[in-house]
Formats: C-alpha cells, sequence, structure tokens
C-alpha cells in the first residue's frame, strides 16, 4: 500500500497549533509536501520533465500548462507555495512566517481538492 501524502496535511495542522518556528518551518514543508506529491503522483504529472528547475518547478509547470482550468490553478497555486516552502526550509530569516503558514497549508488543501484527493 503506497502512502497517503495527504496525511501530510493533517501533520501540517498538527504543527500548525503547536507555536514556535520550528513547527510554523515545519507546517509550511509538510503542507508543502502533501500538495506535491499529491500533484507528481497524479494522471496530470505525466507530461512533467525535470529541468534545470528541477522536478518540483516541471510538475506545476505541467499542471500550469494542462487545458483543464482546476489543474492550471493547481499549477499556478503549486509554484506559489514552492517558493514558500523553499524560503521556510532554506532562510535564516523569513518575514510574516505565521501568515505564510496559513496561506499555505490553505492552497494546499485547495490543490488536493482541484485534484479530487
Amino acid at each position: 500500500m503506497s502512502f497517503r501524502w495527504e496525511e501530510y496535511l493533517l501533520l501540517a495542522q498538527d504543527l500548525s497549533q503547536k507555536g514556535g518556528e520550528a513547527a510554523t518551518r515545519s507546517a509550511i514543508s509538510r503542507a508543502y509536501y502533501a500538495a506535491y506529491h499529491t500533484a507528481r503522483r497524479h494522471r496530470g504529472s505525466r507530461s512533467a520533465v525535470a529541468t534545470k528547475s528541477g522536478s518540483h518547478a516541471a510538475v506545476w509547470i505541467a499542471w500550469r500548462d494542462s487545458g483543464n482550468p482546476d489543474w492550471r490553478r493547481a499549477g499556478n497555486q503549486g509554484k506559489v507555495i514552492l517558493d514558500w516552502r523553499q524560503k521556510a526550509d532554506y532562510d535564516d530569516e523569513v518575514p510574516g512566517l505565521a501568515p505564510m503558514m496559513d496561506k499555505t497549508m490553505k492552497i494546499a488543501g485547495e490543490i488536493l481538492h482541484l485534484l479530487g484527493s
């Protein structure tokens, strides 16, 4: 049985209640990966080809360039939360971290919904 990546969004919700910078950063990351891995495994990602930008960008570009309006929206939103996840995972200082976490979790949930998860 394969892992249900959607469970990462539940973990992100738990982390968001803990407070503290580490939990907030981790919630952003887990919410992003719930959306990314769900998108990556979905049939709409079959055209994704990793480039210099990496496999993450390739998945979101494939969605963004699809003919399905919901999938295009998921691709555009995925790129936004990819940027936020990278900030949370790599930058020493991230202004507006708590609102970023709230938005990331909301968008990740929307992506899961748009992709039928």
